[in-house]
């Protein structure tokens, strides 16, 4: 595990979040995706034209100090589809993990 995820990850009140804005706030002009996942090393947002594109767009997210991936995304994506690409620590010294995941936060 990465030291900085491992130190920080042993005090639980640094992952506090006072916030309701987890998951996809739309907006017309834009939407904001938040993700809490305090131990990835690296999040996507795969964005899908529809629901029958296998082929999706990627956009980093930016993680904040308290575990909050987030990222930005211009323009009206009503109709869209998203996933998280998430990567995890493989641990051992092995790849990390990287897992295509739904949204905890949709609502």
């Amino acid at each position: 595990m990465n030291l900085a995820v491992e130190r920080s990850f042993s005090d639980p009140m640094t992952y506090l979040y006072p916030h309701d804005d987890l998951g996809a706030v739309y907006r017309p002009q834009a939407t904001t995706l938040k993700l809490w996942a305090p131990t990835a090393t690296n999040v996507q947002v795969m964005l899908f034209d529809d629901a029958t594109n296998p082929s999706p767009a990627l956009q980093p997210m930016v993680r904040d100090s308290k575990g909050i991936w987030s990222a930005a995304l211009n323009g009206d994506l009503a109709g869209k589809y998203y996933l998280y690409q998430v990567a995890l620590p493989g641990g051992n010294g092995r790849a990390p993990v990287v897992a295509q995941v739904n949204d905890p936060y949709a609502h």
